[in-house]
């Protein structure tokens, strides 16, 4: 697994890392530091926050988002460091210098929102859509996204396919399926099972799983009720995702 992000479409971004910012304009330096929070005018201290959750990583996005200009998210830079191994070896430090990419390429917005917004601050609802069988018995209940009723409305689908283009894809997944499984806690006894989709990037990342299994415990409800459905939409063959599918509790 990559020591860095690397800036593709669908490649996810990870719950910990560090994201630092290269900057030509002054303007556009004082609204980077004023995102990352850093008090310090020093040229020699450099642009750079480390995360160790998702929350973090977004509202810094969702700030810069807001204030950066179309133009200025062309001309800053970031890129984004995992582990914190030092190393020095050329072939290394050539891969990590590529690694730098504008840093608009972690926005994207839908309906007038962030996708960072829409993740952080729940923009959206779940609804329980019934599985019946053919005699009327409900042996069931899938969890949908939908838009707020008070918000402008946007396709669920659209919104994840932006979030993939800009790695967010699993922070969104994430969000949802936690969003289900506390409407599931609420709505539903105990012994109704309870349909739940999975990106398989989100099973990259133990992190997922653990945060998942969580949230299960928090509302003390049975894991023995939840049936977690793989999203077909991407790749099934990666070594981690079967890896981590294999440590679940």
């Amino acid at each position: 697994m990559s020591h860095y992000h690397i800036n593709k479409p669908s490649v996810p971004l990870r719950d910990s890392g560090f994201i630092e910012f290269k900057v030509d304009s002054d303007t556009a330096r004082t609204l980077v530091r004023k995102g990352i929070n850093d008090a310090s005018l020093s040229e020699d201290v450099p642009l750079g926050l480390y995360y160790s959750d998702q929350e973090k990583l977004l509202r810094l996005i969702s700030k810069l988002q807001k204030r950066l200009s179309e133009r200025e998210a062309r001309n800053v830079h970031c890129r984004i460091i995992y582990n914190n191994e030092q190393r020095v070896d050329p072939e290394y430090m050539e891969a990590l210098e590529q690694a730098w990419f504008p840093v608009g390429n972690l926005f994207g917005s839908l309906g007038g929102r962030s996708v960072a917004d829409y993740i952080l601050h729940g923009l959206y609802t779940t609804h329980l859509q019934p599985i019946v069988q053919p005699n009327s018995a409900i042996v069931g209940y899938e969890f949908l996204m939908r838009p707020l009723p008070e918000l402008l409305p946007f396709r669920p689908a659209e919104l994840f396919e932006t979030a993939r283009t800009i790695g967010q894809h699993s922070f969104l997944d994430r969000a949802a399926r936690h969003s289900a499984i506390r409407m599931a806690s609420s709505h539903l006894q105990n012994g109704t099972k309870r349909f739940i989709n999975f990106l398989p990037s989100s099973l990259h990342s133990e992190e997922c799983l653990k945060s998942t299994f969580a949230m299960i415990s928090d509302t003390e409800t049975d894991p023995g009720d939840y049936v977690f459905e793989v999203n077909e939409t991407e790749k099934l063959d990666d070594p981690a995702f079967k890896k981590n599918i294999r440590s679940i509790p």
